[in-house]
């Protein structure tokens, strides 16, 4: 009769429910025939009993599965998407299911494996292997407040982890405008996970956070109860405790930029304030009157408080990087003549960002040069050395070599006229060093120069520069060159140059009976990899040339015509092929 009944179940689903109702009741039998079904997986979907019911939400039928046949170890078994029967009854939204299943899964036996989490915990916090989705995160994604709840009452104090998306359930709840989901999880958890997807972000203004936040996912979507909520939640924000305030300044200016609530810019810019001293209160409204490029604030301000000048960010930031950052050349004599009055100290350190790394990476090439006519100079070697000519990136690079590098935000001919800016602007006690500074590549600003092919004619004839000083490839920066396969900017002028100079060297040691090899220069590029490259460099020099010489001709052919006007053709054209000869 077992057999019998067990067939039944194979095949008609119906005969599932009758033999529940039975077994409940108490007949052996069908209890029996349950209890093979239970074994029994699903070739197809790999589901088991407990997975099929869960599925359909009978909260009774869960129950007794997981009462009856506890030995089993049915809770724990995944389907063939790694999914549990909690995934599936939160995807089905049977919110009674769920508490069964949660009920019964407090019950499971303990395991010395994993001490720092129960086996309860363990189950309840598994990701699944479709989306890497906790059942969390399916309860968030269906919107489903009811079944939220249940799971973080029952584990409020779980570090809710990201998905294969990286997003964390409160971060989804957020996306989707689920404010009520958001209050349940910021209400009842205790260890939130505030990050968000592990994007980069660009933000030029000095944001030293690399994940985009909870927190910055509400001010971009303008939800000011979450944004509320969020600020009173998370523990970098609490009082008392030090805040990342350039993380803050950069939501604060998003907030704006998007056109956000003003509640939000309040929010965001009271909790701003929180620890800073009274002789800095009014310093966020200086920064904003920069971003608004408001001089008649900006000098206000600094004429009731210069003291606001000194106000720095966790990551260096002073009003003067923003007046920089916002191109606002016409303050930078009010900020640095106020920080003149107030004994500021103007030394870095280095890897502290400075004014002038703004301007460089930002390719404001006026605002720069304008900053250093106002920078007092340094009045001896040891305040030269910190000086902000001299500190160095985290790359070991002084804003010369920044100027000279490859910049996706500068065009060839504005890099180049910022590198000469620096060289005629840089005082005489700075402009040594900064052209010898090397990088942590061993590179010094005229290997990049070079590399980058910025023509710089008076550094390429500089015979005090050291052209001779070795990166930690033991390249030369002459050899910088060959750097590249591809003839890069202005190379082939750099070509030339040196050709130029190595000739006039060669007489002068001619002249003075000694003997040097002309190739010395190049001894460390493979004269395969020179011999390739200095047939494009001459195929170039040979175009250059060329069009200089039919540049030259139009022009003579010009003033000729002007001068011949009464000639007749054959005398002018006499004239203009013998010129022509001449010059070719």
């Amino acid at each position: 009769m077992k057999d019998e009944k067990y067939a039944g179940l194979k095949e008609n689903t119906d005969a599932i429910a009758n033999c529940f109702t039975d077994a409940i009741s108490g007949d052996h039998i069908s209890k029996a025939a349950l209890e093979m079904e239970a074994e029994r997986l699903e070739k197809e979907e790999g589901k088991i009993i407990l997975h099929v019911e869960s599925m359909r939400g009978v909260a009774e039928h869960v129950e007794y599965i997981l009462r009856e046949f506890g030995n089993k170890n049915l809770l724990v078994k995944l389907d063939i998407s790694k999914q549990t029967a909690l995934h599936l009854a939160v995807d089905h939204g049977h919110t009674q299911v769920v508490k069964v299943i949660i009920d019964a899964a407090r019950h499971l036996p303990s395991s010395s494996a994993n001490n720092l989490v129960t086996p309860f915990q363990d189950f309840v916090r598994q990701a699944n292997g479709q989306m890497g989705n906790t059942a969390l995160h399916l309860a968030v994604l269906k919107g489903n407040v009811a079944i939220v709840k249940l799971l973080v009452d029952a584990d409020p104090d779980g570090s809710h982890v990201q998905n294969n998306e990286g997003k964390t359930p409160i971060y989804i709840a957020v996306e989707k405008g689920h404010k009520d989901i958001v209050k349940e999880i910021c209400t009842t958890c205790t260890a939130l996970s505030l990050d968000g997807p592990g994007c980069k972000t660009t933000h030029a203004i000095g944001q030293d956070e690399s994940r985009s936040s909870v927190l910055q996912l509400a001010v971009e979507r303008n939800c000011v109860d979450v944004v509320k909520m969020i600020l009173e939640k998370d523990l970098a924000y609490q009082d008392g405790r030090k805040i990342k305030r350039n993380g803050l300044m950069c939501l604060i200016y998003k907030a704006i930029e998007h056109g956000c609530s003003d509640d939000i810019v309040k929010l965001l810019s009271q909790k701003y304030q929180v620890g800073i001293m009274p002789e800095h209160e009014k310093a966020l409204e200086l920064i904003l009157a920069i971003r608004r490029r408001n001089e008649d604030s900006v000098l206000s301000l600094l004429g009731g408080a210069k003291d606001l000048v000194n106000f720095t960010q966790d990551n260096g930031w002073t009003a003067l990087h923003y007046a920089v950052y916002h191109e606002f050349d016409s303050v930078l004599g009010a900020i640095i003549g106020a920080q003149e009055d107030v004994g500021h100290q103007f030394v870095y350190g280095d890897m502290v960002p400075t004014p002038f790394h703004v301007a460089v990476e930002c390719g404001y090439t006026s605002t720069l040069v304008r900053l250093m006519q106002l920078w007092p100079a340094p009045s001896s070697a040891s305040e030269a050395d910190k000086s902000p000519y001299i500190v160095v990136n985290e790359d070991g690079r002084n804003i010369l070599h920044l100027a000279a590098a490859d910049n996706s935000n500068t065009k060839d001919v504005h890099r180049k006229e910022m590198v000469e800016g620096i060289l005629k602007y840089c005082p005489e006690m700075c402009r040594d060093k900064i052209l010898k500074q090397k990088d942590t590549e061993g590179d010094t600003p005229l290997h990049v120069i070079i590399s980058q092919g910025c023509f710089i004619p008076e550094l390429i004839k500089d015979k005090e520069l050291g052209t001779k000083a070795k990166n930690l490839k033991n390249v030369t920066p002459w050899e910088m060159l060959y750097h590249k396969n591809d003839v890069v900017a202005d190379q082939v002028y750099i070509k030339i140059a040196i050709d130029e100079v190595q000739s006039n060297q060669s007489a002068w040691n001619l002249c003075n009976k000694r003997k040097e090899n002309k190739d010395d220069i190049w001894k460390n590029i493979p004269e395969s990899k020179r011999r390739m490259k200095d047939v494009i460099f001459k195929e170039r020099e040979n175009s250059l040339m060329a069009a200089k010489q039919d540049s030259l001709c139009l022009v003579v052919s010009v003033k000729v015509e002007r001068l011949t006007k009464d000639w007749c053709y054959f005398q002018r054209r006499q004239l203009l092929m013998h010129l022509w000869y001449l010059m070719h």
